[in-house]
Formats: structure tokens, sequence, C-alpha cells
């Protein structure tokens, strides 16, 4: 039984939903259920009915940084350059 918890970012919360179906067998993801602009800038992050629907491409399913965000970034860089 696999059950980490986060409680930052939308982009580390995917990652960690990533490993918790990776790892398999039983487990729960916990998270913080108060309000995280940086979480709820990503739809990927958003849980529906406590289930947060996976992509089953390459990556986390994350293609750009929400523009709301960017003013919050201290380094960014457009991909691909």
């Amino acid at each position: 039984t696999y059950c980490p918890h986060f409680l930052g970012g939308g982009i580390g919360l995917v990652a960690s939903a990533h490993l918790l179906a990776a790892a398999g067998g039983p487990g729960l993801l916990e998270l913080d259920a108060n309000a995280n602009p940086l979480r709820e800038a990503f739809p990927v992050a958003r849980p529906t009915d406590g289930m947060i629907a996976l992509t089953g491409g390459v990556g986390l399913g994350i293609e750009e940084i929400p523009r709301k965000l960017l003013r919050c970034a201290t380094l960014y860089r457009a991909w691909p350059a």
C-alpha cells in the first residue's frame, strides 16, 4: 500500500498521481483541500468526485504553464526553444 501526500502546486500533484499509478496496488493520494492558485491553474490537477484523470500519453499531460502563472515565474523558457 502506497499513500503519498502532496501539498503544493499542480505540476507536483500530477507527478505524485502518476507515481502512485505506476506503483500499482492499493493506495490513496492525499492533497490539500485549501484554495491554491498554483494547483487550480492546471485543469489536469483538479480532482472530480475524488479522482484525478491521468493522461495516457508521454509525460504528465501538462503542455504549457498557464499564462496567469507566468507573472510568478522567476525563470521561464518556451518549449520547444
